[in-house]
C-alpha cells in the first residue's frame, strides 16, 4: 500500500468529516463491494460454467448445507438474497431436482426448502473447488494476517449490523 491514503480515517467532528472529500476508489465501503464482487464473479464462473448453477442457486444450496431444511424467508435472511431472487432460484433448483419444497410441519402456510440427495452431492462437489479459490485468494497472507483478517471482518460485520435495518442472520 505504500504511502497511499485510504478512506479509513481517525474519527473527527462532523464539520471536519463533511469537509473532507474522499475519492470513491479509496472509500472503504466501495473497496469492500469491489472485492466481494471480484470474488463472487470468480466463484460464479466456477459453478455456472462447470455445474450450470447461478450465483443465487449456489447460495441456496450452501445455505441448506449449513442449516438443513429452512423456509424461503430464512434463506433470504441467511444469504442476503432478495425474496424474489430466492423464489426464482428455488424454482430453478426444484426443476433441476436439487431441492424440494414442502409444507412446514408446524405451519402449513410456510414452505420448507430441502436439499435432495443430488443437491447435497452437487454441493459436496463444488465446495472443495470453492475452498481452493479461497486458498488462492489468501495464500499471500501470513497466518497472522489471515487471523487478523477474520477478526476485522467479524468486527465490521457486527458493526455494520448496528448501522441499519438489514441484519444478516449468518453473522457470527
Amino acid at each position: 500500500m505504500g504511502d497511499r491514503r485510504r478512506a479509513i480515517r481517525q474519527p473527527r467532528g462532523q464539520a471536519e468529516a463533511a469537509a473532507e472529500l474522499v475519492r470513491l476508489k479509496d472509500f472503504l465501503p466501495y473497496r469492500l463491494v469491489v472485492l466481494a464482487d471480484l470474488i463472487s464473479r470468480s466463484l460464479s464462473e466456477l459453478y455456472e460454467e462447470q455445474f450450470g448453477l447461478t450465483r443465487q442457486e449456489w447460495r441456496i444450496l450452501a445455505a441448506l448445507a449449513d442449516n438443513g431444511p429452512i423456509s424461503s424467508v430464512d434463506v433470504s435472511r441467511y444469504t442476503t438474497l432478495e425474496p424474489m431472487a430466492v423464489s426464482r432460484a428455488s424454482s430453478a433448483l426444484e426443476s433441476k431436482g436439487y431441492i424440494t419444497r414442502e409444507d412446514s410441519p408446524s405451519d402449513r402456510r410456510i414452505k420448507l426448502i430441502r436439499s435432495t440427495r443430488s443437491g447435497s452431492a452437487l454441493y459436496r462437489r463444488i465446495m472443495p473447488l470453492a475452498i481452493d479459490r479461497e486458498r488462492h485468494l489468501t495464500e499471500q497472507l501470513s497466518t497472522a494476517e489471515r487471523a487478523c483478517l477474520e477478526e476485522v471482518i467479524t468486527k465490521l460485520l457486527e458493526r455494520a449490523g448496528t448501522m441499519g435495518k438489514v441484519k444478516p442472520d449468518n453473522v457470527k
